[in-house]
This record gives C-alpha cells, sequence and structure tokens, in this order.
C-alpha cells in the first residue's frame, strides 16, 4: 500500500528517523507483503530515502536494507541518482558512514555517470554541506 506519492510505510520509516524507525524497518522488513525496493512516484526506494537522512543512526536503518539480496544498493531513481550519491551529496559529519556502507558492495560504482552526467564524485564534491574532500576521498 503507498500513498499519493507512491511511499509505502518502509520508505517513511526511512525518511524519518525516530528512536523506533530502526524496529519499524526490521518488522515491516519481516512480511512477505512488503516489497523492500517498491519505488516511489520519482523511483527513489526506501534506501535512497535512507542514504539521505541526516539522522546520526541512519546506518542502523540501511543494514537491514542492505543485508538483503533483494534490494539493490546501486538501485537509481528517475533522475538516475543512486542512494550513494544522495548520501555524497548530504555530507555532514554522520554522513561518513553512510558512503562507507553503500561503498561496501563491489556493485556500487562511484564514479558511474547519472542521467544528467554527473557522478557520485561530483555530488561529493561539489556539496558545501561540510566537508567535501573528505566525502571525495572516502569515494576513491
Amino acid at each position: 500500500m503507498s500513498d499519493k506519492r507512491g511511499r509505502t510505510p518502509l520508505s517513511w520509516a526511512a525518511l524519518n528517523w525516530s528512536g523506533q524507525a530502526e524496529n519499524v524497518m526490521k518488522l515491516l522488513l519481516g512480511r512477505e507483503e512488503v516489497n523492500p525496493e517498491m519505488r516511489e512516484n520519482s523511483g527513489r526506494t526506501p534506501l535512497s530515502w535512507a542514504a539521505s537522512n541526516l539522522w546520526s543512526a541512519v546506518e542502523d536503518m540501511m543494514k537491514p536494507l542492505l543485508g538483503r539480496e533483494d534490494v539493490n544498493p546501486d538501485m537509481p531513481d528517475n533522475c538516475g541518482r543512486t542512494p550513494l550519491s544522495w548520501a555524497a551529496s548530504n555530507w555532514y559529519g554522520q554522513a561518513e558512514n553512510t558512503v562507507k556502507l553503500l561503498r561496501e558492495p563491489e556493485s556500487v560504482k562511484p564514479n558511474m555517470p547519472e542521467s544528467d552526467g554527473r557522478t557520485r564524485l561530483t555530488w561529493a564534491g561539489s556539496n558545501g554541506n561540510g566537508e567535501p574532500e573528505q566525502a571525495v576521498k572516502l569515494l576513491l
């Protein structure tokens, strides 16, 4: 079931960090009818929303998703942005662990161009929200 934007309860849990969001995500992921790759109208997946979340414990929300074989850690949205590009562009101190988690799967390529030609490296390098040089180092 999804709302007008196509967001599912799992996407909302990934987007809205609270003390219980990780438990809610685990509960939802334990149900057969929940599709962890369900894309909303803009093409974003629950992992994409979790990766762009700025809360300090976001990696705890990502681990249940990344631990599943049916979740593509490099799934682009309708604009070609992937969870890694969202994490790289939202670089605050806590994003370091998010980027590290998303770099673990060998299938994730940090310099793959998106639909507009930008790469995850260019998102990280143009980020004015913290330390872009550190984000670029992690992606390299």
